[in-house]
């Protein structure tokens, strides 16, 4: 009766409930990350529209201020290294600006940002024929 006694009154987890807390752990673990990467994902996106924003801003200052604008010339607007690319098509008839494309190194992918004069930003896959990238 004293060794009954005795694994009666012993306190802990058996190993089937730490089993099942396991399990329960790495089935929300699973969940959780997938769901963690696309909001980082999307929070580096939306930070590299702001940057392609304040790169548009400063294109836009810059050449009202003196005409010719070169990529130098936009980090120095906007207080960024110059690992950024930044490129423009401009209206062969017109010689205006009719879009403007920005690259974030961040973005990993080859992606750029499309900024046209009329419409809202989007991120391309690829920087199209007709933009000329600006030195």
């Amino acid at each position: 009766m004293g060794l009954k006694k005795l694994k009666r009154n012993q306190k802990g987890f058996t190993l089937i409930e730490i089993i099942v807390v396991l399990a329960i752990l790495a089935i929300l673990i699973a969940v959780a990350i997938p769901t963690m990467n696309g909001i980082l994902n999307d929070a580096k996106e939306k930070v590299v529209l702001a940057d392609a924003r304040a790169a548009y801003i400063a294109y836009v200052l810059k050449s009202t201020d003196s005409g010719t604008v070169g990529l130098e010339d936009i980090t120095e607007y906007i207080g960024k290294a110059s690992t950024d690319d930044v490129a423009i098509a401009i209206a062969p008839e017109t010689g205006t600006l009719t879009d403007f494309y920005y690259r974030d190194k961040r973005l990993k992918e080859n992606k750029y940002v499309h900024i046209p004069l009329n419409g809202t930003a989007v991120i391309l896959e690829s920087l199209p024929t007709t933009a000329t990238p600006l030195s």
